[in-house]
Parts: structure tokens; sequence; C-alpha cells
């Protein structure tokens, strides 16, 4: 458990003394939530990286101690590269996309916050509005608690809109559109108001009727 943001700039810092050449490091999930002070700890941090920084980030991961296992049964979805363990840390570290597809697009990097600017290591958080995203398509135990949080933080609805369809429109993941509604819609039993709900919930009709036709036509295998 990682009860402080600190502890990730001193795992950074360390991170620092082993790599090869300059890396970025983008953080997201938990992590990212306790630096914008949403969540007072998480169980493990999450990482993404470009295809060129990846494997320096990996590499000096293990040359600090980290240890390679394998994702459990509930983490399918996620598609994590690797899933590192040392001590009280964990870290699920993607190779370039998360989820699947869910990728480090153009605006999802411009959003991104440089919190630390070490010699070798640049880490960034995800924007609230990304996190939101990433959460949205995701079933790991507390992401509607950490959804409820996100909320409070006054995100802006059109970004997320924008972002979630962006990514499905990029890499033909059309099914994401029936985890965001449904997400959305726990919120709202939850009293949350959700203005983009409708225009979401119209994408995920589109979605299904266009499934059920390709069953009546015997598309679908």
């Amino acid at each position: 458990m990682i009860l402080s943001f600190d502890k990730i700039l001193d795992l950074m810092q360390e991170l620092d003394k082993v790599l090869l050449s300059r890396r970025k490091i983008y953080l997201l999930g938990g992590g990212a939530m306790m630096h914008y002070h949403l969540k007072p700890h998480t169980k493990d941090i999450d990482i993404v990286c470009t295809k060129e920084d990846y494997l320096d980030v990996y590499a000096s991961l293990k040359k600090i101690g980290f240890e390679a296992r394998n994702p459990s049964r509930e983490f399918f979805r996620f598609n994590i590269s690797e899933i590192l363990v040392r001590d009280d840390f964990r870290i699920d570290i993607f190779n370039e996309k998360v989820c699947g597809n869910l990728s480090l697009s153009k605006g999802l990097i411009s959003r991104c916050n440089l919190v630390s600017n070490f010699s070798k290591v640049e880490l960034y958080v995800f924007s609230p509005e990304d996190i939101f995203v990433f959460k949205s398509i995701t079933e790991r135990d507390g992401d509607v608690v950490d959804s409820l949080a996100l909320e409070n933080y006054h995100l802006n609805w059109e970004i997320i809109f924008n972002e979630i369809s962006s990514q499905i429109k990029e890499h033909g993941q059309d099914v994401w559109i029936t985890y965001f509604v449904a997400r959305l819609e726990e919120l709202q039993e939850k009293g949350i108001y959700i203005p983009i709900y409708k225009k979401a919930r119209k994408l995920a009709e589109g979605y299904y009727g266009a499934l059920e036709k390709d069953i009546n036509k015997g598309n679908l295998k």
C-alpha cells in the first residue's frame, strides 16, 4: 500500500539513477489521483510508456529489485504488459496502450501535467478527465469509488466524451462504449448528474443495433 505521493517520487528518483537514457513516464490510476489529492492511498501504481521508452524503464525497474508477476484473471481486460512487485510497491506497466488499445493520444498527452523532472525521468500524470476515461472501462475493486472522487474534481465532461469517442474510432473498439455507459449509469444511480449520458447512450444503442444486424445476417461466428 502506497500512503504518500512522495513515495512515488522517491521511486522515480531511484529509477532515475539506473536508466540508460532520458525517459517519459505517464502515471494514471490511483497514483495520479493521489497527486490531485483525490485518494489517500493506492495499492498499485499504473504507468504507461511509449514503445521507445518502455524497454529501458522495464529493465531499470528490474535492476532496482522489482520482480515480474503474471496478471491474475481480474486484469485480463487491461492487457497489462507486466506486473512488477517489490516490497509494498506493485507496478502495472503498460507498453504504449492501456486496456487493449487505449493509447497515448496526442490529446491525452497534451493534457498531462509534468510533476517531476529528474536527470533522466520526466514524470507526467494523466489529467483527471483522462483518468476517468481509464477508470470507466475497467472493473477493478474501487473503480466506481474512484470515479465518484474524480467527479468531485469538476470534470470537463466534453473532454471525456471526445476522448473516449476518439479512442473508439481510432482503434475500432466499439464495445468500449458499452463499458463506458455502464459506468455512467452506475454513477447516475448514486445521484451524479452526467451531462453527456444521453449522447453516450445513443452511441451504445447504435453499437447494439449494429451487433443485432450482424447476428441476424449470420456475420458473427
